[in-house]
């Protein structure tokens, strides 16, 4: 339990040492520096411990011909004396000429999971957004993107036989992304979502899903208590592990953005 809170601690102090975070979910308003920092989680003490805890920072800079977003979150958690989470995912966006109502980008995607046994995967490569809806108070994007994947996991024997023997798999992927968010007229609550599936271009069998939804409410300033939900599925993994993840979880969120 000492090493379980020593981590919350430092968790915590990581994000309050991230001034910079976040840039708006949609990239449609106008502020050249945006952030946004979040910390969620769910604590159960008894039969069973659980510990969950789910850090965010965001950082997103616009300029006239170039903007730059980062979106990273961090999860951590144990269930009873075992971990079950030490998982990194960052996502780093450079975008030209972002006033357009289609624009292009570069995507450097970098991640670890330790419930599905994966050491490490990146993704790097071109895409375009498009601006579906994009009104003071309401935002709707899409966006595609074709990437050069390659990941380790900690084992080589998969639930798709085909992939078995190596614990390396490179792979060309597109990726079809949507997300939004909508705010009443006085911006106290807001509704914020993001989907994304991700295809192997050379086996369409070989795919990942995500989905998220958060209802957030502004209680001072740019201080908001929030809700989410979360959802991951991948239908290649290691063998024993499950596919898909399901989380509810709540928390608070400071930044500029709603």
């Amino acid at each position: 339990m000492k090493g379980t809170l020593l981590a919350g601690i430092a968790l915590l102090l990581c994000l309050g040492f991230a001034p910079f975070a976040r840039a708006q979910l949609t990239e449609s308003d106008t502020l050249p520096l945006g952030y946004r920092l979040g910390l969620q989680g769910n604590y159960l003490r008894g039969n069973v411990d659980r510990l969950l805890l789910l850090g965010q920072a965001d950082l997103g800079a616009l300029g006239k011909k170039l903007a730059f977003r980062s979106a990273n979150t961090y999860q951590f958690g144990n269930f009873g004396p075992a971990r079950t989470e030490n998982d990194l995912l960052a996502r780093q966006f450079l975008y030209a000429v972002p006033d357009k109502k289609i624009y292009p980008y570069i995507m450097v995607w970098l991640e670890s999971n330790q419930r599905r046994q994966l050491a490490w995967r990146y993704q790097v490569g071109p895409g375009f957004s498009a601006r579906i809806l994009d009104k003071p108070l309401h935002q709707l994007k899409g966006s595609m993107t074709l990437t050069r994947e390659n990941g380790r996991f900690r084992s080589d024997q998969f639930s798709d036989s085909s992939y078995s023997g190596s614990r390396t798999l490179p792979l060309w992927r597109a990726t079809w992304r949507v997300a939004g968010q909508h705010r009443l007229s006085d911006k106290t609550f807001a509704l914020r979502y993001e989907a994304w599936i991700q295809p192997a271009l050379n086996d369409w069998q070989n795919w990942r899903f995500h989905g998220q939804g958060a209802v957030q409410a502004k209680v001072h300033g740019q201080l908001a208590v929030q809700a989410s939900l979360q959802y991951n599925s991948e239908s290649v993994v290691v063998q024993g592990v499950e596919n898909a993840d399901l989380m509810v979880l709540f928390g608070i969120s400071v930044g500029t953005m709603p």
